[in-house]
Parts: C-alpha cells; sequence; structure tokens
C-alpha cells in the first residue's frame, strides 16, 4: 500500500509504504518520524469531481503476520484484510484489492466531504480464526499381500477412512498493523455511488447510518525530527525502523506516545574481526512462566528433548527467549527463534555502535512478546501434550535486551556458524514488505 504525501519541509512529493514509520524526502533530505495519536487514516483521493457530498465510509485495515497452534502442528500466514467499519448490510464488506492497486492519502478535515466515524470498534476477533474445531475425513490407500500357495502371493487394494480432529489452541500476531481506509460514496437520486468508479453501489439508502462527521483536527499527523534528545547528532534509522541508533553518544532511541524513549541494547563482537559481518537485532527477553514447570535453561532443553548433554550451571541458568527483531517469512521467523533460543548465546557484550554494519530493527519489544507462546510451542517436542494447556499458561517479561548478533556475511546469505543458523538477504529484503 502506498501513500502519497508532501514533505512538510520542502512540498516536495513522497510516496510512502504503509510500514513506513520515517518520512525521507529525496528533494530536501530531511528525515522526520511519522506519529499518529491512535491509528493511521487514509483516504482514497477523488479522480472524479461532482456536484453531490463526498461521503467517505470507513473500513478497518489489518495486516500482519499470523501463527496458530492446532492439533495437526503450527500453521504460519500473513493476513491482509480490510472489512467494513460499519453496521451496515448496503456497503461492500470489504475494499478487496484496491488498497493495493491505488495510492492513498492521509486522511484530514475537508470543507468539501463528510467523513463517517467507525460504528465497529476493531478487534483482532475480527480477524481471527472463527472455526476453532473443525474436522476431516482422512482417506489412506494402502497395498496388502496376501500368500494363497508356496509361490504365489495376490495383492489386494485397501481403503481407511478416518475422522480427525483439528482444534485451535492458540493463535497469536506479529508485526501487526492496524489503520482506517476511508473510501468516497456520493448519493444521487436516492441511490448510492461509488465515487471513484462512478458507478452504483445500492438503490438501498440507510441514511441513520451515513450521518454525522468525523473528522477532526486531532487527525493531524504529527512529525518528529530525528535527532538524538542526548547529544542532537543525526540518528541512524531506515524508512522501517522502529528503533533508531545514535552513533555518537551510542545510544538507542524508540518512540512511544511521541516521545523518545531509551533502549537498553548490546553487541555481541565476532570471533574474528576479520570476517565480515551482519548484525542482526534480537530481543532477548528474561521470563517467569507459570502453568507449567519451566523455571531454567535446562528445564527448556528438557522441553526440547535435545540429544546433547546439559551441563550443570544450566539446570539452574535463567531462562531467556531470543525473538528475531527484524521482520521475516512467518516460518523462518519461528525457526530462527527456536534456534537462537535453544542455543542461548553467551558472548561478551559491548555497547558501541562505532563502524558496524547493523540491520534495521522493525518489531517492536510487544510484537516480540506476543509470539512467545507460539516459540515454546515450537520449541517443544511434545506438542500435542502441551498445545492443550496453552490456555492456562502464561508467560510473563521480566528484563528484556535489545542484542545485535553477528551473522557473518556472504554473497548471498548470512550465516551464524554456532548456532547453524542461515539466513538468504533475499527473504531479509523480502520481510521489508510485510
Amino acid at each position: 500500500m502506498h501513500i502519497d504525501h508532501q514533505c512538510p519541509q520542502c512540498g516536495g512529493s513522497v510516496i510512502l509504504e504503509e510500514t513506513d514509520r520515517l518520512l525521507q524526502c529525496a528533494f530536501c533530505k530531511t528525515r522526520l518520524s511519522i506519529q499518529s495519536k491512535d491509528y493511521f487514516r487514509y483516504l482514497f483521493p477523488l479522480l472524479n469531481t461532482s456536484d453531490e457530498e463526498v461521503i467517505f465510509v470507513p473500513y478497518w485495515r489489518f495486516r500482519g503476520m499470523h501463527f496458530e497452534c492446532r492439533t495437526a502442528g503450527i500453521r504460519t500466514t500473513i493476513i491482509d484484510k480490510n472489512i467494513l467499519a460499519l453496521d451496515n448490510n448496503v456497503l461492500p464488506a470489504t475494499l478487496g484489492i484496491r488498497p493495493q492497486s491505488m495510492k492513498l492519502q492521509f486522511a484530514q478535515k475537508t470543507d468539501r466531504a463528510r467523513f463517517i466515524e467507525p460504528r465497529l470498534r476493531f478487534d483482532k476477533a475480527s480477524v481471527e480464526t472463527k472455526n476453532r474445531l473443525s474436522h476431516e475425513i482422512v482417506t489412506t490407500h494402502v497395498t496388502r499381500f496376501i500368500s494363497i500357495n508356496d509361490n504365489n502371493m495376490i495383492e489386494v487394494p485397501e481403503t481407511n477412512s478416518e475422522l480427525k480432529e483439528d482444534r485451535l489452541y492458540h493463535e497469536s500476531f506479529v508485526a501487526e498493523k492496524a489503520s482506517i481506509l476511508y473510501t468516497p460514496l456520493f448519493i444521487r437520486d436516492n441511490i448510492i455511488y461509488d465515487a471513484i468508479l462512478t458507478r452504483p453501489i445500492s438503490h438501498d439508502i440507510d441514511i441513520a447510518g451515513l450521518s454525522g462527521d468525523a473528522s477532526s483536527d486531532d487527525w493531524t499527523i504529527q512529525f518528529l525530527p530525528t535527532l538524538c534528545p542526548n547529544c542532537g547528532w543525526d540518528l541512524i534509522a531506515e524508512r522501517d525502523s522502529c528503533v533508531l541508533l545514535c552513533n555518537h553518544c551510542n545510544r538507542a532511541w524508540e518512540i512511544l506516545q511521541g516521545a523518545f524513549q531509551t533502549v537498553k541494547y548490546a553487541i555481541a563482537p565476532p570471533d574474528n574481526p576479520q570476517q565480515k559481518v551482519t548484525y542482526l537485532p534480537f530481543w532477548k527477553i528474561k521470563v517467569i512462566i507459570h502453568g507449567i514447570d519451566l523455571q531454567s535453561y535446562g528445564d527448556l532443553l528438557k522441553l526440547a528433548n535435545l540429544p546433547m548433554v546439559t551441563k550443570e550451571e544450566q539446570k539452574t541458568s535463567d531462562l531467556y527467549f531470543w525473538v528475531p527483531a527484524f521482520k521475516i517469512a512467518p516460518p523462518t521467523f519461528l525457526k530462527t527463534a527456536r534456534q537462537v533460543t535453544i542455543a542461548n548465546p553467551q558472548k561478551a557484550l559491548l555497547e558501541e555502535f562505532h563502524d558496524i554494519s547493523w540491520y534495521t530493527v522493525n518489531v517492536t519489544l510487544s510484537e516480540a512478546v506476543d509470539s512467545l507462546k507460539v516459540i515454546l510451542t515450537d520449541i517443544a517436542w511434545n506438542k500435542k501434550d502441551l498445545m492443550p494447556r496453552l490456555e492456562e499458561i502464561t508467560i510473563t517479561p521480566v528484563v528484556s535486551l535489545l542484542v545485535f548478533h553477528p551473522f557473518i556475511d556472504s554473497n548471498y546469505e548470512l550465516v551464524e556458524p554456532e548456532i547453524k543458523c542461515g539466513l538468504m538477504k533475499n527473504s531479509l529484503r523480502w520481510g521489508k514488505n510485510l
């Protein structure tokens, strides 16, 4: 989804991606952090002008990685939905592919149109799986060999059918983004028209459902300069970064409720300083778990049932989850979290950003916490016993640290040989579009 906006500094045209957190102007080189008080609101610009009053109707848009813990295993998908934010049976229930095919603009109050307030509040339940229990008849075909005498056998085909139950025990969303899209309509001769295509939608008019004007000055997008609050130096960040770094005073910042907040971070140095490495960010989260006997790193290794000897210090060492702080395809995200969490790297940690190649942080700490139950399930060897208990299990984060871990940079992939973890560079580039 692309958003057309003017640079607040020079007025030049800037095309933003839906995932962008920074506005970077190609003309005046301004870099500003984009902020909204609640949800970002976008509208489809009018292609045709008409004398009728334009009514902008709201739709909720939701996009993110989706994880399901089911009887058959863990399913991963990417959800991209838009649903009508009104209790109305006349208007289209969805916008289809229009958000992907047209450029949008930030919604703002205007005298030429009315904006209808969303009457249905956004709830993740609206995009969660509705059918939590399903059944499927599984048919298998086998061939039996029956001896008819000492030298001959005959083949007897058999068909077996079995009713299998598939139950949803837990689901979570990671790197999700909710926003409001306004599409324009107008009414002519008691017929509702799509103001973009100038085509009739319905002959039934729900006047009560299309009344009022919800536009507000609070919709104005706010911009914050990307300057370090501590030293005033330019912060290092890419357009989708949620953590900004200062290599002058060695501090990391995130923006919460329109203000900069410090982020605790550390850098794990490479074993060979001569090797070309890229530092990938991970949220290292110390947790307390209730509902299952899992108090230490040694307990986690037992849960995973790995063929490795548990050292004495591991039996009592604290339990940490290592969650990727970067977007990537959901199956790879889960695999990487499992591998690094089980390995639990113990490198000495530093706090200097000077002259290192690091990958952008575009998964927030709260999003990483949302994935912990799914990662725990993926680590467990006996998933069928663990999944029915997920609802009663609680995972509480205690301490978090953003760790930049070195991966050897080859031509096509990034590799961590000790962890035996590798990531294709193309998959990282693709993840920026999530």
